[in-house]
């Protein structure tokens, strides 16, 4: 029993790892890349150096599963706005949003951040777990739309009669980093959004310490 223990716990790290790893991965191949270096190839739209390579290899990155893998995980993409707090969180709706705008809010809670994307988007669905938060914002924001719904239920978010443009994401600031990529990503994939706002602080401080080896001046020595 006691190995059997044992064995799921190290399943369970290493699934966790390679969660991370994959976000690490996405998110920074979704920063802002150099310039090209002068005289150079340069770096390929999928984010790998050329300049090294020889004529054999060049042609046969660009029908290499590295090359497809990566145009496959960069594009199309959405804008991903990672804010560490509800005061950065909300600031983000009040720049990004406009009446053109249908928003999803996934963690809508009783309509604390409800009533800032009100005031600038056109059309806004709020979603939350707790009934009475939801009864809660449904009766302070009439013009609102709310359900009662997990922001993991993809098949019942693809079933809501709307276009979204942008969706917001509050599910716990402190929520793993695994967790919020899976969503993100999957609702960049059902919903094609211009825009996926995401408060983690977490996250935040993942981007701020992350750094692409593409900025490391080496990289191209």
């Amino acid at each position: 029993a006691q190995e059997c223990v044992m064995s799921w716990r190290t399943a369970a790290l290493f699934g966790a790892g390679a969660a991370v790893g994959a976000a690490c991965a996405l998110l920074i191949s979704r920063r802002r890349r150099p310039p090209l270096r002068a005289g150079r190839q340069g770096v390929c739209e999928c984010g790998v150096t050329l300049w090294q390579l020889d004529q054999a290899a060049l042609a046969g990155h660009f029908v290499s599963a590295r090359h497809k893998r990566n145009l496959r995980v960069t594009a199309p993409a959405a804008r991903w706005v990672i804010c560490e707090d509800i005061k950065e969180y909300r600031n983000a709706a009040r720049e990004l949003l406009t009446r053109e705008d249908c928003v999803l809010e996934l963690g809508c809670h009783v309509g604390g951040t409800t009533k800032v994307i009100e005031r600038h988007a056109g059309q806004i669905v709020g979603l939350d777990t707790n009934a009475e938060w939801v009864a809660k914002a449904a009766e302070a924001f009439p013009r609102c739309h709310f359900i009662v719904g997990d922001a993991f239920d993809f098949r019942m978010i693809m079933k809501l009669p709307f276009k979204f443009s942008k969706v917001f994401v509050d599910i716990s600031g402190s929520r793993d980093l695994a967790a919020l990529i899976q969503v993100a990503s999957k609702l960049e994939k059902l919903l094609a959004p211009d825009t996926i706002v995401i408060k983690g602080h977490n996250f935040k401080r993942l981007l701020l310490k992350a750094t692409l080896w593409l900025d490391d001046p080496r990289c191209f020595q």
